[in-house]
């Protein structure tokens, strides 16, 4: 697995363990968290996450991860940012 993978997974794995995270002072409960999946190719969001703070408001999370030894950088080129490439 690449290290990118484990990264994600670890982030994953550490939401799905502690269940419990503080964000800008708000106490939240981790609800669901999963890799989102899109019938047009992989998501620019590499961890979701939906949890719900002590006063009941639902919040999602889209965590998107970046690696210094990154192989790309991006891994969808649409036709619009194809254009924009200088060769």
């Amino acid at each position: 697995m690449s290290n990118f993978g484990k990264t994600e997974r670890k982030i994953k794995d550490l939401f799905l363990s502690e269940k419990k995270f503080t964000y800008e002072q708000a106490n939240y409960s981790v609800l669901k968290c999963d890799k989102p999946t899109s019938s047009k190719g992989e998501c620019k969001t590499d961890v979701y996450v939906l949890a719900q703070d002590d006063l009941g408001n639902q919040k999602e999370f889209k965590i998107s991860v970046k690696q210094n030894n990154a192989d790309f950088l991006e891994n969808k080129i649409s036709s619009v940012s194809y254009t924009h490439l200088t060769l």
